[in-house]
């Protein structure tokens, strides 16, 4: 039995057992599918850091990750595309795909010093799956 709804343009289609969005391009959420994960190296939590600042680590999906979106203070800063190796992410992770290639990196303006920042990496992976991979809190510092 299929049962439809229409609310604020959005058509929905209820089917025993699931939900299908009719009018938009989402996927229903595989069940079966892992998140991505990963972990945000650099900068080490607490550090005092120069305006621009590399952000770096790694990022790992049992698909593959598309990006790692970083933000500062909630605001999006840019992206990373995961392609850097990382030999000791492929040995600690042997069968995920891409572990050889995981690392990532971004340098990001941070603005004028002195001033603290909340750094945050989200991994996205191939379906659109979404996770946090790490939050650092840093501050700009002045540099001669």
């Amino acid at each position: 039995m299929i049962a439809r709804l229409v609310r604020r343009g959005v058509q929905i289609a209820v089917v025993a057992g699931g939900v299908a969005c009719a009018s938009c391009a989402e996927r229903v959420p595989d069940a079966a599918h892992a998140l991505p994960f990963g972990f945000l190296d650099t900068p080490a939590p607490g550090a005092a850091v120069a305006r621009v600042t590399r952000v770096a680590g790694w990022a790992l999906d049992d698909g593959s990750v598309r990006r790692v979106d970083v933000y500062v203070d909630g605001r999006f800063a840019g992206s990373a595309t995961p392609a850097l190796s990382r030999p000791d992410v492929a040995a600690a992770f042997p069968g995920h795909p891409g572990g050889a290639q995981a690392g990532w990196e971004l340098p990001v303006d941070l603005g004028e010093p002195p001033r603290p920042h909340e750094i945050l990496a989200q991994a996205v992976d191939d379906r659109g799956a979404t996770r946090d991979i790490g939050v650092v809190s840093v501050t700009v510092v002045s540099r001669p």
